[in-house]
C-alpha cells in the first residue's frame, strides 16, 4: 500500500559541497556532490539517501523522484571517491568515520533537523555510524527511522539466494579476495598491489557476476551490468580505499547496530550475491530497536532502486505508514 498525497511540486538540484573533512586536514579542498529533490513546505521527514560502494547518484534517481512525489524532501549523498564523486577519499582506516562527518556537516549546513536515514549496501555502515554521531555529540538533529537497502554490515561480501551453493562459492571467492586487497594496504595508503588486486577482483566479479543473476529480473540483470561497467572505469585505487575502509569498520558497525533505538526497516533481494544471508538475523539479534521489519523481495538483486524502483518505494512507504509518526 503507498501513501497517497496530491503531487508536490518538485524541484531537483545539483550542489557541490566543500569538505570540511579534507579542509581540516590540509588538503586542496575539493568538493562532493549532492543531489536533492526538494519539496516546498513538506513536513514529512527528509530521507537522506547515503550510497552504496562504487554506485553513481543515476542509481537512485528513479527511486528519489518517486519519494519526492510522495511528499519527501530526499537527498542523494554518494560515498566520497567513488564513481564520478570529486571529493578526496580518506585513509582506510578513517573512510567510514569521513563519510558520516560530511554527512552530518551536511544536514547542518542545510538545517536539516528531521531525518529518515536510508542506506543502500555499504551505505548503511555510514547511515549507522551518522546516527551513533548524532546521538553521542547531541546534536539537535532527530532521527525518526532508518531503512537499511541491501545492506552490507556487519560483513561486506557475502551470498544471499535460494541457490546456495554457486552463491556460497562466489562469496568465499569475494571474501578472500577482499581480505586480499585490505592486507596490501597500510592503515594510510593504498598501495599499487592492491590497486592491481582490486581490478582483478572487479574484473572476476563483473563476469561472475552477470552468471548469477541470470534468473532474476531483466531490469535487475541491467541494473547489475551498468553497475560493474561503472566500476571498471573508476579509479582502481579510490575503490580499494573504501572497500578496505568499509571492512575495517565492521566492529563499528556493530557497535552503532546495538545503539540503533528508532524503527528500522531491512529489505533484501532474492538474487542478491553481496550481501549476508544471515543478515535478517543478524539485525534482528543485534539491533538496539524493537520495532525492526525485515522483508525479501523475489527476483530482485542488489539494485533495486534503479532496476524497480516503485516496487522499492512501495516498500518504504508502506513501512513508513505503519512505524514512523509524520506530521
Amino acid at each position: 500500500m503507498t501513501l497517497t498525497t496530491k503531487t508536490p511540486r518538485v524541484t531537483k538540484r545539483a550542489q557541490f559541497v566543500k569538505s570540511p573533512v579534507d579542509e581540516q586536514r590540509g588538503w586542496k579542498s575539493r568538493y562532493q556532490t549532492y543531489h536533492s529533490f526538494d519539496i516546498e513546505n513538506s513536513g514529512k521527514p527528509a530521507i537522506i539517501s547515503i550510497g552504496g560502494w562504487a554506485c553513481t547518484s543515476k542509481m537512485y534517481e528513479k527511486s528519489a523522484r518517486l519519494f519526492a512525489e510522495q511528499g519527501f524532501s530526499i537527498h542523494i549523498i554518494p560515498l566520497r571517491g567513488n564513481a564520478t564523486n570529486r571529493i578526496f577519499s580518506s585513509s582506510p582506516t578513517t573512510y567510514v568515520q569521513d563519510m558520516a562527518e560530511d554527512v552530518l556537516s551536511y544536514l547542518k549546513l542545510k538545517c536539516i533537523n528531521n531525518v529518515i536515514l536510508l542506506g543502500h549496501s555499504c551505505g548503511y555502515n555510514v547511515a549507522l555510524r551518522v546516527n551513533a554521531l548524532i546521538r553521542e555529540r547531541e546534536e539537535k538533529i532527530t532521527v525518526c527511522g532508518t531503512i537499511a537497502d541491501a545492506p552490507a554490515s556487519p560483513s561486506i561480501t557475502s551470498a544471499f539466494s535460494k541457490i546456495p551453493k554457486l552463491f556460497s562459492y562466489t562469496s568465499i571467492l569475494g571474501k578472500m579476495l577482499v581480505k586480499v586487497i585490505d592486507q596490501l594496504c597500510t592503515n594510510d595508503n593504498v598501495t599499487k598491489a592492491a590497486e592491481v588486486t582490486m581490478k582483478v577482483a572487479a574484473t572476476v566479479f563483473n563476469f561472475a557476476s552477470r552468471i548469477i543473476t541470470v534468473l532474476a529480473e531483466k531490469e535487475a540483470r541491467q541494473a547489475n551490468k551498468e553497475f560493474w561497467n561503472t566500476v571498471m572505469k573508476t579509479n582502481m585505487r579510490e575503490l580499494a580505499c573504501s572497500l578496505v575502509g568499509i571492512e575495517r569498520n565492521r566492529q563499528i558497525a556493530h557497535e552503532d547496530l546495538e545503539l540503533l533505538n528508532v524503527p528500522t526497516l531491512v529489505l533484501g533481494y532474492q538474487y542478491d550475491y553481496l550481501v549476508d544471508r544471515r543478515r535478517f538475523r543478524y539485525f534482528s539479534a543485534n539491533a538496539g530497536t524493537s520495532t525492526i521489519r525485515s522483508e525479501i523481495v523475489p527476483r530482485e538483486s542488489h539494485f533495486t532502486q534503479q532496476s524497480n524502483p516503485e516496487k522499492f518505494v512501495n516498500a518504504v512507504n508502506d513501512f513508513i505508514r505503519r512505524n514512523i509518526q509524520l506530521q
